[in-house]
């Protein structure tokens, strides 16, 4: 029984019968929420643990979410694992302080985008024949990957898969578009940064 085979099984499971066709839990079409059992966290934790590479995009980041963060791309550099990340500076969230620690990531390519409201939450990981999507609505933050309640679907595909192939191209699109964080722009950034005043509704995105 090959690979594909089992990938096969598993997403017709997942997304037309789950009484016709067995269903790999690692490999099906998985609704993923925080709870008492796991988080959000956990479930990137394993994708980062096996991925060849991986490009995110999330438009909030919190400084305490980097600590965790900085760790496992430390481990993945040690494996010589690279990734890109894509965010912003929408609504003034990301703060002057967390960008700067983005910059200290040595294996880690960061981008921001001047998309108009970008409130994208995705992340793609390259794992060589196989790929794996996790989007919905969890940004990069403590909160959200840990504790809020967050809807995120986890799907894997071929090289070949159809959803896979227009992620990496809305990414791919966004990408060229945006500009390189550099350690002028958020010195810039810091310079002319006003703290957004959060309601309770909104401090946990």
């Amino acid at each position: 029984m090959n690979d594909n085979y089992e990938l096969q099984q598993a997403v017709m499971h997942g997304l037309f019968d789950q009484q016709k066709y067995s269903g790999n839990d690692m490999l099906a079409p998985k609704l993923l929420v925080n709870s008492k059992e796991e988080t959000i966290w956990e479930h990137l934790l394993d994708e980062f643990g096996v991925c060849q590479s991986f490009s995110i995009a999330v438009a909030f980041i919190t400084k305490d979410m980097l600590t965790p963060f900085k760790a496992v791309m430390s481990e993945l550099a040690a494996r010589n694992v690279t990734g890109y990340l894509l965010t912003s500076d929408y609504l003034g969230f990301n703060d002057p302080a967390m960008f700067a620690e983005l910059l200290k990531i040595p294996n880690l390519t960061v981008k921001i985008t001047s998309v108009a409201g970008f409130h994208t939450k995705g992340y793609l990981f390259d794992n060589g024949a196989e790929k794996t999507m996790i989007v919905g609505s969890a940004n990069l933050t403590r909160a959200a990957m840990l504790a809020n309640y967050e809807w995120n679907l986890r799907l894997r595909s071929t090289a070949q898969g159809a959803l896979f192939k227009q992620l990496e191209q809305q990414y791919t699109a966004q990408w060229h578009k945006a500009f390189l964080l550099t350690d002028a722009w958020v010195k810039d950034y810091a310079l002319h940064y006003v703290t957004p005043q959060l309601t309770s509704k909104t401090a946990s995105p």
